[in-house]
C-alpha cells in the first residue's frame, strides 16, 4: 500500500508551512511516518487515527522481546556463582595425556622407527639399513600367491619367505623347466645347461655350488621357484603391471 492512497494528511513542503501554528514540520512528518509504518506491518488495519505515532510499535516490541539491555560500564559478565565442573574427568584426561607421552618416550628409546618406514625380511633385518643388507634396499617375496591368502589378509603379514635384494627382477622367470633340464643327461641337460644367474635364493644358499637339484631348492624354499617382472613400490618388489595400474590411477 503506498502512502499516496492513504488519507494520513501527508505533508509536503508547501503543506507544512500552512500548519506552523499547530505542529512543526518535523513533528508533523514524524506523525505521518509513524502512521505509515504501522499500516505497513502484516495484519495491521488500513485505517489509522491521525493522532497515532510509533509508540504502539515500541510497546509491541517490548512485549515480544523484553526490555532492551542498557549500557552499564561496570558490567563484567555473568560471573556470579560460577565454578569449574567435571574436575574429576579433567584430571583423568590429563593423566591419560601424560601417559601417552611416557609411552611414546619409551617406544622411541627402545624401539626402532625405521621398521615402520623400511621393509624387513624374514629374519627381521631392515632392507637398505642393517649392515648385512645395506646394499639391498628392496624386499623380494618368494611366492606372492601366499600373500593373497585369507590368513595373510587377516594377520596383515605375508607368510612366504622374504629377502632383501639389490634390485627387483626385470623379467619373468619360471624354474619348473630347470628341474627337468637338470635331470636330463648331457649334452641335452645337466647343471651346465641351467642359467644359475636367474636364481634368487636365500642369503646363505648358492645354487651353483649346492648339492641340491633345482627341484629340491624349490621344495625346501631355498630359492624362489618363479618370479614376475617387478618394480619397486615403497621398497617392495611388486609385479610391474600392478605398479603401472596404481601409477595410472593416481594420474
Amino acid at each position: 500500500m503506498s502512502i499516496s492512497t492513504v488519507n494520513t494528511g501527508f505533508v509536503s513542503s508547501s503543506h507544512c508551512g500552512q500548519h506552523k501554528d499547530t505542529l512543526t514540520c518535523e513533528e508533523e512528518f514524524s506523525v505521518v511516518l509513524g502512521n505509515f509504518n504501522t499500516m505497513s506491518r502484516p495484519g495491521s488495519s488500513n485505517t489509522v487515527s491521525p493522532g497515532s505515532d510509533g509508540s504502539d510499535t515500541e510497546k509491541r516490541d517490548k512485549n515480544k522481546y523484553g526490555e532492551p539491555q542498557k549500557y552499564d560500564p561496570t558490567f563484567n559478565g555473568p560471573l556470579k556463582n560460577r565454578s569449574c565442573t567435571d574436575i574429576l574427568c579433567c584430571i583423568i584426561f590429563i593423566v591419560f595425556i601424560a601417559g601417552m607421552f611416557v609411552v611414546g618416550y619409551f617406544a622411541w628409546l627402545n624401539g626402532n622407527p625405521n621398521k615402520l618406514i623400511y621393509p624387513t625380511d624374514s629374519r627381521g633385518q631392515i632392507c637398505g639399513y642393517d649392515t648385512q643388507v645395506k646394499d639391498k634396499p628392496y624386499l623380494f617375496y618368494f611366492n606372492l600367491v601366499d600373500c593373497a591368502s585369507t590368513a595373510s589378509l587377516i594377520e596383515l603379514q605375508c607368510p612366504t619367505k622374504q629377502i632383501c635384494v639389490s634390485q627387483c627382477p626385470n623379467s619373468t622367470w619360471m624354474g619348473v623347466t630347470d628341474g627337468i633340464t637338470y635331470e636330463l643327461p648331457s649334452p641335452i641337460g645337466g647343471p651346465d645347461k641351467i642359467d644359475w644367474d636367474k636364481y634368487i635364493c636365500d642369503y646363505d644358499v648358492d645354487p651353483k655350488t649346492s648339492d641340491k637339484s633345482p627341484s629340491e631348492l624349490f621344495e625346501d624354499n631355498d630359492c624362489a621357484s618363479y618370479y614376475l617382472e617387478s618394480s619397486p613400490l615403497y621398497g617392495r618388489c611388486i609385479p610391474s603391471f600392478v605398479v603401472d595400474a596404481i601409477t595410472q590411477e593416481k594420474m
